[in-house]
């Protein structure tokens, strides 16, 4: 899994470092059927040392956007909140799953230039506990938002 937070604001308050964390922690407490890595792009802005390092040995962090852009094709599932990365992973039509605990206060402040949640399409989990909940979870509906966003994005290479 790759997991692309983005980044809100410069200071050391910026609430990504509390839904990172939190989920980091959330994913460190779940057992999976299946061996898994969580590899965690972290925002060149971002501060690793905010990234609390107790967590499973199975989290990868690092800040290198070029590693980012091969581990797509890579991985089997995407988790974001607003990273613009998930549009060029719906091409591969793998699970896109959306964590945005302040998505409310997000759509307010900064603002989309489209209906976000209507666009995508995705379920949005409002807090850490919900997504991991989620993770394993691959549904029709889903499977459908990710190949209707694609058309959405690669629609002229695909005609």
């Amino acid at each position: 899994m790759l997991y692309a937070p983005t980044y809100r604001d410069a200071t050391d308050e910026d609430p990504a470092y509390k839904y990172i964390n939190a989920f980091l922690l959330e994913f460190s407490k779940q057992s999976f059927k299946i061996p898994t890595k969580l590899y965690v792009s972290l925002h060149p802005y971002l501060k690793i040392e905010k990234i609390h390092n107790h967590f499973s040995d199975n989290i990868i962090i690092f800040q290198d956007t070029a590693q980012s852009s091969k581990l797509l094709k890579e991985v089997d599932c995407f988790i974001t909140d607003y990273s613009s990365l998930l549009l060029d992973y719906s091409y591969f039509e793998k699970p896109i799953k959306i964590y945005a605990p302040d998505y409310d206060q997000y759509t307010r402040e900064v603002g989309f230039f489209v209906d976000y949640q209507s666009y995508l399409d995705l379920p949005i989990s409002k807090n850490a506990e919900e997504l991991v909940a989620n993770l394993n979870e691959y549904s029709i509906e889903e499977r459908m938002s990710v190949a209707r966003l694609k058309k959405k994005i690669f629609h002229s290479w695909m005609d």
